[in-house]
């Protein structure tokens, strides 16, 4: 067998997609990242869904809300993703929810240009990791599931908000189906 120094296609497709990031020069880098630690929010959050097999669809979110249009249509021109729109009380929201945009985008970004500070480090590690399941469809067993809704618990501890559905709320909603279904869900 012939062997050649041909790198595969799913290789040369990864370092393509990676080549924008390169070209980030450092000082907009680390100012995105600062102006994302200030203003930037990861979330992730859950909706029933009657026509979903597990009756919950987990939905992930990275967004900067902002007065001026400027820092978001540069952050928006850097990702090459995402949507930018005009809210209520003059500000703009620059939002990011697809999984492809947020594994090959987003979470490249500020892994390149990384948090300084321990709160945005550790919602950023969650947040990555939820994502990263979700994009593996991990969130398709229950087992996956729960183990996301376990993670989500630990994103933006301390914030005093209320989540509208809790860890309880989805643990509830197995006991509610039938122990034959709930065990073959989890193998």
């Amino acid at each position: 067998m012939k062997q050649t120094d041909n790198v595969s296609s799913a290789d040369n497709q990864q370092e393509r997609s990676q080549e924008w990031l390169d070209k980030v020069p450092n000082d907009l880098g680390y100012y995105l990242t600062g102006f994302v630690n200030g203003e930037g929010s990861f979330v992730v959050s859950l909706h029933k869904r009657n026509d979903y097999s597990l009756i919950w669809k987990v939905l992930t979110t990275f967004s900067v809300s902002q007065k001026s249009k400027s820092p978001l249509e540069d952050l928006q021109s850097v990702l090459g993703c995402g949507t930018l729109i005009y809210e209520k009380d003059a500000v703009y929201r620059f939002s990011v929810i697809k999984i492809p945009d947020l594994v090959y985008k987003v979470i490249p970004f500020f892994e390149r240009f990384p948090f300084r500070y321990d709160k945005y480090i550790n919602n950023f590690k969650l947040f990555s990791t939820i994502v990263y399941m979700l994009h593996e469809n991990e969130h398709k067993t229950v087992k996956g599931l729960l183990k996301i809704v376990s993670i989500r618990e630990k994103l933006n501890e301390g914030k005093g908000r209320k989540r509208k559905y809790t860890e309880e709320d989805v643990l509830k909603s197995f006991l509610e189906k039938s122990s034959e279904t709930i065990r073959r869900d989890l193998l």
